[in-house]
């Protein structure tokens, strides 16, 4: 070809790069390490993956557009030069496609997809979608093992009932509900589901934070002193009491909330600043409780630990 047509200034290249880097593909993959599914790894995966036998299960979820033509050529791609470039049997990888919204019955009656006897999971008698399944997640059955998946549905009624499931069956790290929980608040807000910023699991722990930090900066001392652990506040004021029982009750229960607020403001300057030093410990421990209730906002606004060590109040003891 070159031969050929150069001279008339086409030019020819072969084996040429389809990029300049690694083509790196937005999906999800699952990778089973176990001769089977498990009957606790098939409690943690939705309807349709968790009857598959392949060992790597790839997923193409598409949260903000339906199912296109673009969306089953990608997935056809990413199916075929992953069990091609690893060398794998085509059994042996599984692709599908999650999609947020309900695609419309012209649009599944397109590509042939057609519902099986699986809530929400749709196979195809087209020769070129055959083999790659589409879950609904607005229809996939309110099953604990689907809520994991189903948060995404686009339909807030389906995610509140997702939220409910996970909460309620599952034993999830505090570090993930936590990122749960600030994405239900986030969707549940009237510009929730056209949100145009990228979510990652980093942006949605630091809008989180920026929302707690927000609440508590507005609460009242008494108002604060109520999200304290009802137990943990009860301990404080059982040693309280213990401590000051020759004095009396009263004095008890003073003591009991000036260590709770003393512990909770360590909790959230620690948790901002790092480790506390011991000079700061010790002028924490010489605050009255009025003072102490003085500093909560202190604790939550201060950038470094010299500005709060600067206006902690001034005792006799620190000259």
């Amino acid at each position: 070809m070159e031969l050929a047509v150069s001279q008339e200034q086409i030019g020819v290249e072969s084996e040429t790069a389809i990029s300049r880097e690694p083509p790196r593909v937005d999906l999800v993959l699952l990778r089973r390490e176990t001769a089977a599914w498990t009957a606790a790894q098939r409690a943690l995966l939705p309807d349709g993956v968790r009857e598959s036998s392949a060992r790597f299960v790839l997923w193409e979820f598409k949260y903000t557009e339906s199912l296109t033509l673009d969306a089953i050529r990608q997935a056809q791609a990413y199916g075929y030069f992953f069990h091609t470039t690893r060398g794998l049997k085509p059994r042996a990888v599984q692709m599908f496609i999650l999609s947020a919204k309900t695609p419309q019955a012209k649009r599944l009656a397109a590509f042939e997809y057609e519902p099986t006897d699986m809530a929400g999971v749709y196979r195809s008698r087209n020769l070129f979608t055959k083999e790659i399944p589409l879950l609904v997640l607005n229809e996939l059955s309110d099953a604990p093992h689907n809520a994991l998946v189903k948060v995404f549905a686009s339909r807030k009624a389906e995610k509140a009932k997702a939220f409910r499931l996970l909460r309620e069956h599952w034993q999830l790290p505090t570090a993930l509900l936590t990122l749960l929980e600030v994405l239900q608040a986030i969707w549940s807000l009237p510009e929730g589901a056209t949100m145009q910023e990228i979510l990652t699991p980093e942006r949605v722990m630091e809008i989180g934070e920026e929302w707690k930090r927000i609440f508590l900066s507005n609460l009242s001392p008494e108002e604060l002193d109520t999200y304290i652990d009802p137990a943990y506040k009860q301990s404080l004021l059982q040693a309280g009491q213990a401590e000051g029982r020759e004095e009396g009750r009263e004095e008890g229960r003073e003591e009991g909330q000036l260590l709770a607020t003393r512990q909770m403001i360590e909790q959230i300057l620690q948790r901002r600043l790092g480790t506390m030093s011991v000079a700061v410990s010790e002028r924490l421990h010489g605050c009255t409780l009025a003072e102490l209730n003085a500093l909560v906002n202190l604790a939550l606004d201060a950038e470094t630990w010299e500005a709060f060590a600067a206006a902690l109040p001034a005792h006799p003891a620190d000259a």
